[in-house]
This record gives structure tokens, sequence and C-alpha cells, in this order.
């Protein structure tokens, strides 16, 4: 069943990195195949194939997946059954009649179907399974794929339930509650805009939801109503053995039972929150912790056992006495045998949120950038597609011709136009930022070096000392600058030359320029520098808020981004806050004239300045976006963790 929810007060609980470029350690060796194309592809308040997995067709989980060969999406149809104003959707039909496919849109390019966060799953049978996640994701497995239905809302859904083929429920954000019918999703009122994190019932009008602060909702078969859980903790698991049995599990060890009048608390000898619950029967029942215990109810009492989990457990489900399973974070999986925990690998690093099982006929697992898992007794096999690596920033010198770099594995790929190959590079992990100013002359800022690209191959320039290299700026074929933790350095075309002083106290997080003698540089609690070609001298922001990007089109037009949707813009004199309506972490900014600039963050936000406003435009995606760039502005990609790619034509 679901554990707790994706979204609200349980996303920092997940272990969502959404800061700036930080070490990886997993080094998986790069294999040289190619990325899936057209990539070629067929599916403060101021403010990782790796062993053990057997994966379906091309996926990989750091850029395994073979080339898969479609219809390139550029090609309209002829138009049968569009209608003119229509929404384009991204499936490379052409919806409103003029010509063109997917403009519009941001649509995903990979992985595949999508990259959205799973958080929950539940299915009848082993072709009948459904899946919930971030951005209002809703998605169902037939078998052979999953089909992602379209939606009414990004607010996420979190728990996912069913009594029936016919009659499906999906609870999530702000009171969002979802039905399927057997045939459409439909939108339920419900009494209250709290949370939802789990829904289960025992029958079609016996149905339970539970959220934050004590959130409890019933339906009868006819409505929802508020119920009285007599608790403030934030609850966030629910299973239902019959109408007089229905258990709750939630934060400092909340345990409440149902005997069909009123709710009990019940004792489970701890105060560590309880992600999660599910039973087989009514003395067969697991509750499990975020410390890796797993408490079992046998009709009497509960009793603790320690499933060895080395990561957050974040769902349960079992089949009997003897099979239990739980699965949580970094692809973590455990069974039990009726005796004891042993753990079942998946190979696998993205966290799991949800798993679900059939006996005798197989267990699915869903997790972080849409993976989807199933166990056929043997092995666990991937149902998704595409690799997982996740990516920190591209850059490229043409539409034919971009590299995009991997934070966590020594590997960078570079697009030709019509696939992405990977490239393996003389770096012991990952690399952050990338620049250039021609196809022959694009640097790469790694943990450990600084790399160039000389047409040929990627190599050390004699490397400059100190390491940790975040970010890098290029003013012309033998002047890059390169931010480090420690200091900036240029290189002149010969050597490296450091123009860091003693008097630099913070942490610089970003770098960009207009000119060899004018290059700002950004960083943590609003720390602004600005380099005039002798010193380096600090300018006021105003602001006490990190700040994670720059983009400078000229000597009066500079733009910082930073969290919580902050935008500082440079006139020529002051740094100014501009507003905007976005609450999401800003990372990466890309420009294309004085009235074409775009940012990207975390939860899947893009915001674009036409020179007057920034507005916010929809991607229906909860990726963590660390990148974006264009060749030109007839069409964007964006970059992030978990393999997401996707791609915006205007």
């Amino acid at each position: 069943m679901a554990c707790w929810a994706g979204t609200g007060a349980c996303d920092s609980s997940r272990g969502t990195d959404d800061g700036p470029a930080d070490a990886e350690t997993d080094t998986p060796d790069a294999t040289g195949t190619d990325l899936p194309a057209e990539m070629l592809v067929d599916v403060p308040e101021d403010a990782p194939t790796e062993e053990g997995a057997s994966e379906v067709d091309d996926g990989g989980d750091h850029g395994d997946a073979d080339r898969v060969e479609a219809d390139d999406a550029h090609d309209a149809d002829d138009g049968a059954g569009c209608t003119p104003g229509a929404a384009e959707r991204c499936d490379g039909i052409d919806q409103d009649c003029d010509g063109e496919t997917d403009e519009g849109t941001w649509c995903w390019v990979n992985p595949l179907p999508n990259g959205n966060p799973l958080w929950a799953t539940w299915g009848l049978a082993a072709d009948d399974v459904w899946a919930v996640g971030a951005a209002g994701e809703i998605r169902h497995w037939n078998g052979s794929d999953w089909l992602v239905l379209p939606r009414d809302t990004d607010d996420g859904l979190d728990g996912v339930w069913g009594a029936a083929v016919d009659d499906v429920w999906a609870v999530g954000v702000n009171g969002t509650i979802r039905h399927w019918d057997g045939t459409a999703w439909s939108r339920i009122l419900a009494p209250v805009r709290s949370d939802l994190y789990d829904v289960s019932g025992s029958g079609g009008d016996d149905v339970w939801a539970v959220g934050d602060r004590g959130m409890l909702l019933h339906w009868n078969g006819a409505r929802w109503d508020e119920s009285y859980s007599g608790t403030t903790a934030d609850l966030t698991g629910v299973w239902a053995a019959a109408s007089d049995d229905a258990w709750i599990v939630g934060a400092g060890g909340t345990i409440l039972h149902w005997d069909g009048a009123r709710w009990w608390a019940s004792s489970g000898g701890t105060t560590e929150d309880l992600r999660c619950v599910h039973g087989a029967a009514s003395d067969d029942v697991w509750a499990v912790s975020g410390n890796g215990t797993a408490l079992h109810w046998d009709g009497t009492a509960w009793t603790a056992t320690d499933t060895g989990a080395t990561e957050e457990p974040w769902s349960v489900w079992t089949a009997g006495p003897d099979d239990a399973w739980v699965a949580g974070g970094r692809g973590d999986v455990r069974r039990w045998d009726g005796r004891s925990w042993s753990e079942v690998p998946t190979g696998f690093e993205q966290n799991l949120y949800g798993i679900r099982g059939f006996p005798s006929d197989g267990v699915v697992a869903v997790g972080a950038g849409g993976l989807a898992l199933r166990w056929d007794g043997t092995t666990w096999r991937r149902t998704t597609r595409g690799t997982l690596d996740d990516f920190a920033d591209l850059w490229g010198a043409a539409a034919d011709d971009a590299w995009l770099l991997s934070r966590n594995v020594p590997v960078v790929r570079h697009w030709d136009g019509a696939s992405w190959t990977e490239h393996s590079v003389p770096v012991d992990y990952g690399c952050f930022g990338v620049r250039g100013t021609a196809g022959d002359d694009v640097w790469a800022a790694c943990l450990d070096t600084v790399l160039h690209w000389d047409g040929v191959a990627w190599s050390p320039p004699d490397s400059p000392p100190y390491g940790s290299y975040i970010d890098i700026w290029t003013a012309g074929r033998d002047d890059a600058w390169v931010l480090s933790a420690f200091a900036v350095m240029h290189w002149t075309g010969t050597t490296w030359e450091e123009t860091w002083t003693e008097a630099w106290e913070s942490t610089y997080l970003a770098i960009h320029g207009v000119s060899p003698t004018d290059i700002w540089v950004a960083g943590i609690a609003g720390a602004i520098e600005h380099w005039d070609g002798t010193a380096w001298s600090t300018t006021p922001s105003g602001i006490s808020y990190d700040l994670w990007d720059l983009w400078a089109s000229s000597t009066d037009d500079v733009w910082a981004a930073g969290v919580y949707g902050g935008l500082l813009h440079w006139d020529g004199s002051s740094w100014r806050s501009v507003p905007s309506t976005e609450r999401q972490h800003l990372q990466k900014m890309r420009g294309f004239a004085a009235d074409d600039v775009w940012v990207v963050g975390t939860g899947g936000a893009v915001l674009h300045w036409d020179g007057a406003e920034w507005s916010n435009v929809p991607t229906h995606s909860a990726a963590n976006l660390r990148a974006v760039w264009g060749a030109d502005p007839s069409e964007l990609w964006a970059v992030g963790d978990d393999g997401a790619i996707l791609r915006y034509r205007p």
C-alpha cells in the first residue's frame, strides 16, 4: 500500500536533492551506448545498468539504453482529427491543425513514459496495476505497457486503492480526490483542503482516507465525510480488513484501530514515525517505521523486528504470514519469509516509494524518476525506459552539437541532432558545468578537475589546483573562467591564473559574464562579486537567500536566480528584486536576448522573461531541473535528476 505522501510535508523526508551541484560517490563504468533518441524514442524569509536488475528493452539506469527507432516527432500527421486552437499534447500528433506537433508544451524525452516520481501503487492483478505520483501523475499497467492517463491537476497524488476494476480511488495534495469508474477518472469534491496521504477500504461503500494533522475521511458509498481520529498527528498509512477492522499509522508512533464504532489508540512500543501499514488478515498486519523497524500485529499485540534496511523504508505489502515486502530509499527492498528479513537487490539507486504484490504472480515497485520494477520470482525487471543518471548541465555550439553532463557518473553525452552518444571522461566522479565557444572548444567543470574538448577528445589541460569545481564560463577560445569552492581560476590559453584573494570569504555557486573585464559570481546568502579586469569587488545584493545561477547579456542587464523563486536584476548601477509567483528553488538560467530569458528549478519549475515580467511555463513535471539550454529560441532542452530530459518548442 501507499506510504507517506510525496508532497507537502513529506518532500524533504524523501531525501530530494534540490541543491546546487555536489559530489556523488556512485561511479559505475560507462558503457559507450546511446541514450534513447529523437532523441529516437517511442514511448531565510526574504526569500543510477547495475548488477541485479534485468531490464526491459532499452532500460538502463545510467545510460545503457539502446537506440529505439520511432517516427520523428517533427513529422506532423495529415491533420485528420485535429481541431483549430486545440492544445497540443506530447504525442507526435498535430492536435491544432497548424502542421506542427507538440509545440507550446514541454515534452518528456527521457525517461519514458515520463520521469515524474511515483508515490504509490495498487492493483487487482499483475496485468491491472495503477500507479500515482507527483504532478497529478496517474498511469496504468496492462501487463505489457504503462499508459499515462490525462491529468486535470498538477497536485500530487499520494495514495491509491480500489474495491474493483471499475472502482478505484486516488488521493493527494490539498484534499485532492479522484475516482476511476472503469472508463475515466473524475474529480470528487472533498470536504477538506488538507493533504491526504493514503487511502484504503473494505469495499465500495467503506473507504478511508488519511492525511496531515489527524485528518480522517470516510466514504460511505455516496459521499466523503470527515471523521474524528482523536489525534493531531500526521496520519500516513491506512489499511482496512473489514468494516469493523481497520488500522491507521502515523507520526510519533501513532497507531489507531477501528472496531466498527470508534477509533482506539494502540501501542506499538515506538515513538518513531510509522510510514505505512498493510495486512493479509486481521491477525497478520505490518507497520513500518522510517528507521527500518517493522511492527507485526498477530491479533493480540505488536512485535518489533529489524528489517535490516540500510535506507528509509517507504512502503509495505504482505501476502501472508511468510511473505511480506518492504521498499525504501536507494532501491532497497526487504522480504520476510516467516522467520527473518533478507535483502532482495534491485540494482537501482532510486528511492522506491510504493510496493504491491500478487500472490504467485509477482511484485511491483515504483519510485523516483518514474521508475517501475516487477519481481517475477527470480529477478527484478524494469518496465520503464531510459537512463536514470542525474544530469547537471548542458551546452551546445549548435542545434546538432551539444554536450550533456552527468553529476553522478564519469560520463558525458554528445547530441548530434539525432541521438545522444556516451563518452567516458578521465574523472573519478561527475561534472557540473559546461560552456564553450565552438564545437572544438568546450570546457567542463568536474568535481576533481577541469576538462577541455578539442573536437577529438576530452582532456585536462594542466588542471588547476584546489578541486571542487562547480561552474565555468568562457569569454573566448583561450579565455576560460572556472569557479571552485575556493577560488576563481582563469585559463589564459597556456596556464591557469588564480584570481581569488584572502578577502574571499563566501561560497560562490555560479559564474557568468559579458567580457573578460565584466564577470559576475554569486552564491550563498546573497553574496555577489564583480570582476572588472583587475580585481574582485563586493556588490550588495540586498538579499540574504542563496543564489544558484547568473546570466548576463550586457553590462546593464544581469540576472541572478536562487531559492524560493528569488530573482534579482542588475541595471548597471544596483541590484533589485523582481517579483515572481514561483516558490520553487531556481537553479539555472539561459537567455537569448534581454527580453528572452529562461530559468528552471526544483519541482519542474520553468519561468520565462519577456522583457516585462516573469511568467510560469507549465511542464506538468515534478523533476528537479538543473539546467536549461537551446541553440536558438525555436527549441529548448531542460535536464535534471533521475535522467530528466524535457524538450520545448514554442
